[in-house]
């Protein structure tokens, strides 16, 4: 004999009139069936890499010719390249038309709270210029569940900033209340301290992203629960620093040319 279930239609039926209070007398029909559940369809994650000044010439995909740049370029192959397509020239005007789809979106939702609000598990990393942490705009406050970068320009700058700011949840464990807390703070970078240079920041985010997909993988562990990552690198700007122009240090360029090549090569 076959079992006897109740399809989704039946239970969200059930569950109303459980809620309603409805007589048990009430005239209803139910239908049952022995059809399998229709499975939801999994949402699929999202990375979003973000790189400030990175031009139109600077990858082969498009034509450059003095280097190859062969990971962006099966990103590109693999996916939709725009050719018609433009930045704002300030930071802060580009994060803005970025997170909330227009050039001013002050009161509104960005497209981080949208996805967390959807389900998704939200980060970012390195700059966000829209609110420090003292304010309204802070990104834990607008749709980030985790943040680890700078709110201050010249410190995302600053290639071998010797802190950095985190926004980590069910960091710290508060033995008082039984409970763990989110971390909201600096986090130093002792190899940075005083005039060191043991960490590169862009390789930092590198590492610090590695990790959050890693962690936030859509897996049977997480109910497959997608994620979004806003990754913001600060390379390759204007200001050029970079820990070694390989593997470019050969070549009969400008030593500009070669550290933004360096640079590119990098990303």
């Amino acid at each position: 004999m076959k079992s006897i279930r109740f399809n989704r239609f039946c239970r969200a039926l059930v569950l109303w009139i459980a809620l309603s209070g409805l007589s048990a007398n009430a005239e209803l029909s139910f239908i049952f069936t022995n059809s399998v559940p229709r499975a939801i369809p999994r949402r699929a994650s999202i990375i979003f890499i973000q790189v400030d000044g990175l031009g139109y010439g600077d990858l082969s995909c498009y034509g450059q010719t003095k280097f190859q740049t062969p990971n962006l370029d099966q990103l590109a192959a693999e996916g939709i390249r725009f050719t018609n397509y433009f930045g704002e020239n300030e930071t802060i005007k580009s994060q803005t038309e970025l997170m909330f789809g227009k050039n001013s979106g002050s009161g509104e939702l960005t497209v981080a709270q949208i996805l967390k609000n959807s389900g998704y598990h939200t980060g970012l990393i390195g700059e966000w210029d829209l609110g420090d942490e003292n304010s309204g705009s802070a990104p834990w406050k607008k749709g980030f569940d985790e943040f680890a970068g700078y709110f201050n320009p010249a410190d995302a700058g600053n290639f071998y900033a010797d802190y950095m700011f985190r926004c980590a949840p069910r960091s710290i464990y508060d033995e008082t209340n039984k409970q763990f807390n989110a971390f909201i703070g600096k986090e130093m970078i002792y190899p940075n301290i005083g005039k060191g240079k043991g960490e590169y920041i862009p390789d930092l985010y590198t590492k610090a992203a590695l990790n959050f997909v890693k962690i936030n993988l859509p897996d049977q562990f997480n109910h497959h629960r997608p994620f979004f990552l806003l990754l913001n690198y600060k390379i390759p700007s204007e200001k050029i620093q970079v820990p070694t122009d390989a593997p470019f240090s050969e070549e009969n360029w400008p030593q500009s040319e070669k550290n933004r090549a360096a640079l590119i090569s990098r990303i």
